[in-house]
């Protein structure tokens, strides 16, 4: 059977890392390789990263500083810049920061409310809310997250602290409709153990599969915006060479060319 790194936490004490590449577990699934790192991890907080992210140089300093200031944060993500499979920076996605805002789009089932890979948890509050539940299937990150507010609060820096990589056939596009169907979940349990009402409507069956040609004209446009002039262009002429019979992607190439 085969084994895989569980390389997604690592532990933070004072800005010292520890990362967990070397504990090994059969090819179970996402949600039982996280509890495996977690059952693993030590320390006061514990820090998500995937192996294929970079994070900035001040990342964990940042983030053990902003805990240890302030005791009632139980999660702390920050902003992130996407960048291609190849790392070619595309463009920042802004989040929000304060708590409030970040709980309401979990609610909503809007998945990069925080970004998982970029979190810093308190330990203690794992030990409060429970781990990962393995029951949403593809979104246990929006399930720990509301049930971590439920805790304390969630909060992201206003600082990019982290290049997150976006592939273009992830379990956001290739398993979309389980994905919100699950958050969505999530979120009406959450409401119930908060004696809210719910009234996000359940999401419709997504049939549509986007394919990698569908998003090169996407990226191109926003790396042009972002000011990421190399990688605009190099998406422009992808999405030219794939359709060049499109009015869209002859006009991509050539603002990309010009540079603005």
């Amino acid at each position: 059977m085969a084994q895989s790194p569980l390389s997604c936490y690592c532990c933070a004490i004072h800005c010292r890392a520890v990362m967990l590449d070397h504990v090994r577990q059969a090819n179970a699934g996402v949600t039982r390789a996280l509890n495996a790192a977690l059952e693993e991890a030590s320390g006061v907080y514990i820090a998500r990263m995937d192996a294929d992210d970079l994070a900035r140089p001040e990342r964990f300093a940042r983030q053990v500083e902003v805990l240890d200031a302030q005791p009632g944060v139980v999660a702390l993500g920050t902003q992130f810049q996407l960048m291609d499979p190849q790392g070619r920076a595309l463009y920042v996605l802004p989040v929000p920061c304060d708590h409030s805002s970040i709980d309401a789009r979990l609610m909503q089932f809007q998945s990069l409310s925080i970004l998982h890979p970029s979190v810093m948890i308190r330990a203690e509050a794992i030990t409060k809310a429970g781990v990962y539940d393995s029951a949403y299937l593809y979104a246990e990150d929006i399930d720990m997250f509301l049930r971590l507010a439920e805790v304390g609060e969630l909060r992201n820096l206003d600082e990019v602290l982290m290049d997150y990589r976006l592939h273009l056939m992830s379990i956001g596009n290739c398993n979309r409709s389980q994905q919100q169907l699950s958050a969505w979940k999530a979120g009406k349990a959450a409401a119930k153990r908060r004696g809210v009402p719910f009234l996000t409507p359940k999401p419709e069956h997504d049939h549509y599969v986007r394919r990698k040609s569908d998003t090169w004209p996407m990226c191109g446009w926003r790396a042009l915006g972002a000011g990421n002039v190399a990688t605009a262009r190099y998406y422009a002429y992808r999405s030219l060479f794939h359709n060049p019979l499109s009015r869209h992607n002859w006009w991509l190439a050539l603002i990309a060319a010009r540079g603005y």
